[in-house]
């Protein structure tokens, strides 16, 4: 079973603390079964994907910090950065409901366009003229602000 937990994390630093986290369950709450092995094989698997999602999420917070703090930006850096970031905001909320939705679509989420046609039932070109329109408008406010 070690084997089975291992492969699905991907790593086999964790397998033990898997292995603890479903004995402490079971110690807390004894299992009523009938098919006790299946019951640990099945509490195994779903302890070692948690396992896995919960080291996902932290490498990406811990990345996410990383980049977050390794541009070395000095506090007026962070403050323009912050206005530059409301003033697209409004800019955006200036905008139709569909554009809006279009634009975070496709830059925030990272959806292609032809995807963003498809699941509004939108023509390719109009998906492009919309986003190209936000932008320009978005371009515009900052202008005017900065």
């Amino acid at each position: 079973m070690r084997g089975y937990v291992e492969a699905i994390l991907g790593a086999s630093d964790r397998v033990d603390d898997v292995f603890q986290t479903v004995a402490e369950r079971f110690l807390i709450n004894p299992p009523d079964a009938n098919n006790p092995r299946g019951l640990v094989v099945s509490a195994l698997r779903n302890a070692a994907i948690d396992e896995r999602r919960a080291a996902q999420r932290r490498d990406q917070r811990e990345s996410d910090y990383a980049v977050a703090h390794s541009h070395g930006e000095s506090v007026e850096e962070r403050v323009q950065l912050e206005q530059v970031v409301e003033v697209i905001s409004q800019a955006l909320e200036e905008l139709p409901l569909l554009t809006q939705a279009l634009f975070y679509a496709h830059y925030v989420s990272g959806c292609s366009q032809r995807d963003l046609s498809r699941e509004y039932g939108l023509h390719l070109s109009t998906v492009e003229k919309r986003l190209r329109k936000a932008r320009a408008h978005c371009r515009r406010r900052l202008e005017q602000a900065l």
